[in-house]
């Protein structure tokens, strides 16, 4: 499947409609820069837009999966053919996803070994600074869990706005830990109200994530029906 070839076509027949590609996006409850990315070949859309397009711009979903439209001599339907290239579009989209995730991934890690990082070196600061740690450790894989079993955010953007507000939380925690403990040039010692101070940061920062990443796959989800 040629994907440049999909996203010219893509452009082509968004233009014979007279849309501009924020109207297009507006429509199906997407970013203009997803919509350029459609009609680039860089990202292709969801199954569900895809049939969506098909109806809006009156064409078969194969001739959107060829990029091109097919001769007039042709059915407009052969199962088998679209059933392959159904199956070759998933595969292409699946790819796409698992590189996108790896990119995530690789971020999330490095986010994930400077909050590890910090967390060590206020162990001597904090008292119980070792159940800090394994608190935030556990917050961050609960979280996880947790946000992954809503079902609004089962889909591909859902699991990948866990990921980074996920990742965005437990650096934010290590960020308002240094901002609270270290002052004038050297660690705090607060006791045991320290280490309930930490958790409470830890615990603040994974809600608001939760329900920011909760609202935001809503409003998606809304903006698509």
């Amino acid at each position: 499947m040629d994907t440049l070839k999909m996203g010219t076509f893509l452009k082509e027949l968004r233009k014979e409609k007279g849309l501009t590609q924020q109207q297009l996006a507006d429509h199906f409850g997407v970013t203009n820069r997803t919509v350029s990315r459609w009609e680039t070949g860089n990202n292709l859309p969801d199954m569900d837009i895809l049939i969506g397009l098909s109806d809006l711009y009156q064409v078969d979903i194969r001739e959107l999966l060829n990029g091109a439209r097919s001769p007039a001599s042709l059915p407009k339907s052969e199962n088998q053919e679209v059933l392959e290239k159904v199956a070759q579009y998933a595969s292409i989209k699946e790819k796409n996803l698992v590189c996108r995730f790896c990119f995530l991934a690789v971020l999330g890690i490095l986010s994930l070994a400077i909050s590890v990082l910090i967390s060590l070196d206020m162990m001597q600061a904090i008292t119980g600074g070792s159940i800090y740690l394994l608190v935030t450790l556990i917050s961050f894989c609960l979280y996880c869990v947790c946000m992954s079993a809503i079902k609004a955010n089962r889909n591909a953007d859902g699991f990948t706005a866990i990921l980074c507000s996920g990742f965005g939380a437990m650096l934010l925690s290590s960020t308002g830990i240094v901002l609270a403990f270290f002052r004038d040039g050297s660690y705090h010692n607060y006791g045991s109200g320290g280490l309930y101070t930490a958790l409470g940061i830890v615990i603040l920062n994974f809600l608001v994530a939760g329900g920011l990443t909760c609202w935001w796959i809503s409003r998606k989800s809304l903006g698509k029906t």
